[in-house]
């Protein structure tokens, strides 16, 4: 496996700072906190740059609400946008490209260009081909988010190393109706 060096340098510069907030408030320009983060950009992307090169960010609580989704109940946690969100965006400006020249072609969640529908549509052409598919795995990392402890910004380097591997729970559902 290939090596990168540098990186934390290259996720805590200005100029990412500020593509991450960017991409960040995509979708969300009528929050209160990215309003908030708007009103006076410099500053609070100063603070989440000084705080990411002193190593004094702590990732926040999740905040949980509930929402009806689908005829079911469904519990969302999220973390706040300043300066959370942010820093996430930061840390994957740097690592979605790497990870996308690692990572099988065959990865969705939460790959740009790559969602649940094309997915799908993947899944769809595989299934068609049933000489040469014996077997389909779906699995669900349930309660995946609230598991994770709080993570320190030195942590977050090993978080995004290990992926939390350790802590996933696999649900596997098997069906042989041809």
């Amino acid at each position: 496996m290939k090596r990168y060096g540098n990186l934390y340098q290259q996720i805590i510069t200005p100029g990412n700072i500020a593509l991450a907030h960017q991409n960040a408030k995509k979708g969300k320009g009528h929050y209160a906190e990215v309003k908030m983060v708007e009103g006076d950009r410099e500053n609070y992307l100063s603070q989440v740059h000084e705080m990411l090169r002193d190593k004094t960010f702590h990732t926040a609580p999740y905040r949980k609400k509930i929402v009806f989704d689908s005829g079911k109940l469904r519990e969302i946690y999220k973390l706040p946008y300043f300066p959370d969100r942010i820093v996430h965006h930061a840390i994957m400006n740097i690592l979605q490209p790497l990870w996308d020249r690692t990572f099988i072609y065959d990865c969705y969640s939460a790959v740009p260009g790559k969602g649940i529908h094309a997915g799908l549509a993947r899944l769809h052409r595989f299934m068609k081909d049933r000489d040469n598919t014996q077997y389909c795995l779906k699995f669900d990392i349930r309660h995946y988010y609230p598991s994770l402890r709080t993570i320190s910004s030195r942590s977050h380097r090993v978080f995004l190393h290990l992926m939390f591997l350790s802590r996933i729970r696999i649900k596997v559902s098997c069906r042989t109706d041809g």
